[in-house]
């Protein structure tokens, strides 16, 4: 027992050593997931699987993927379809 709760402590020791270099100080390049919040469509009414209680939302998710490209120092974004994701 004390030999496993030694290597956990020194494992945790050389972990919190270790440091990540993040050389982007925006949105990293790769495959993201947006949501948009739309305002003011009109309240949805969600009932739960019981039926006990209704909640209402003011907004509508609207869900999208999009891919960041970097081309000689400019961020590009591309908005991909379901297909294309």
């Amino acid at each position: 027992m004390r030999i496993i709760l030694s290597l956990l402590l020194i494992s945790l020791s050389f972990s919190s050593c270790i440091e990540t270099i993040n050389n982007y100080t925006v949105l990293p390049p790769g495959k993201w997931r947006g949501v948009l919040k739309l305002a003011e469509p009109g309240l949805i009414e969600s009932q739960t699987i019981t039926g006990e209680s209704t909640k209402l939302k003011d907004y509508f998710e609207l869900p999208f993927n999009l891919n960041v490209e970097y081309i000689n120092d400019s961020m590009h974004v591309y908005l991909l379809n379901g297909e294309e994701s």
